[in-house]
C-alpha cells in the first residue's frame, strides 16, 4: 500500500465513524423544534427531479362519514337498499348518534317497512325523548300500522312540545 492509499483509508474509516456516530446519535434536526416547516405536510423532492414534489396525500375522513356520504349518495339515486346498508353499517360504528336512526327510519318508512321503521324511530326517541320530530316519525309509522290511537297520543305529545308546528296539526287532525 502506497501513502496515499494509507491516507485515503484512514480518511474513509474517520468519515465513516463520524457517519454512523451522528446516525445513531439521534442528534438529527427535528420537524418545529431545529426548523420551522414552510406546510404542514411538506414532502422532500423526487428521486430524477429535485424540483418536483409529490403530492399531497389524500386526508381520509372518518369511516363513519365514509358510510354516510356512501347512504346519501344512495339514496340520491334512488337505490334504498344500498342507503340501507350504509346506514346499517354507520349504526354499527355509532350507535347513539340520533342522525343516523332518523335516516335510517326515512329509508325503511321510503321502502314501506314500517315495523322496522317504528323500531328505529323508536330507538331514536329513547336517545331524544323530547324531540317533536322523532315523535311524529314514530307516530307517523305507527299510523302506518294501523295503530291510530298510539300515533294519536304521540302526535299530542309532539304538540305539546311544539304547538305551532302545522305539520304535526295537520296529520293529527287527519287521524281523528
Amino acid at each position: 500500500m502506497s501513502m496515499v492509499q494509507i491516507v485515503l483509508l484512514i480518511a474513509a474509516v474517520g468519515i465513516f465513524y463520524l457517519f454512523f456516530r451522528q446516525l445513531f446519535s439521534g442528534n438529527y434536526p427535528r420537524r418545529g423544534i431545529d426548523y420551522e416547516a414552510k406546510l404542514p405536510d411538506e414532502k422532500i423532492g423526487g428521486v430524477s427531479r429535485p424540483d418536483k414534489t409529490f403530492s399531497r396525500e389524500r386526508v381520509p375522513g372518518s369511516r363513519l362519514e365514509e358510510w354516510l356520504q356512501k347512504a346519501e349518495r344512495a339514496r340520491k339515486e334512488g337505490n334504498l337498499i344500498e342507503a340501507k346498508r350504509a346506514l346499517q353499517n354507520a349504526l354499527i360504528m355509532d350507535r347513539d348518534n340520533p342522525e343516523i336512526l332518523r335516516l335510517l327510519g326515512e329509508i325503511y318508512g321510503g321502502m314501506e317497512d314500517w315495523a322496522n321503521a317504528a323500531r328505529v324511530y323508536e330507538q331514536w326517541l329513547e336517545k331524544e325523548p323530547d324531540n317533536p320530530h322523532a315523535l311524529a316519525a314514530l307516530a307517523r309509522a305507527r299510523a302506518r300500522l294501523g295503530e291510530r290511537e298510539a300515533a294519536r297520543e304521540l302526535y299530542r305529545r309532539a304538540l305539546a312540545i311544539e304547538p305551532e308546528n302545522r305539520t304535526i296539526q295537520k296529520a293529527l287532525e287527519e287521524l281523528k
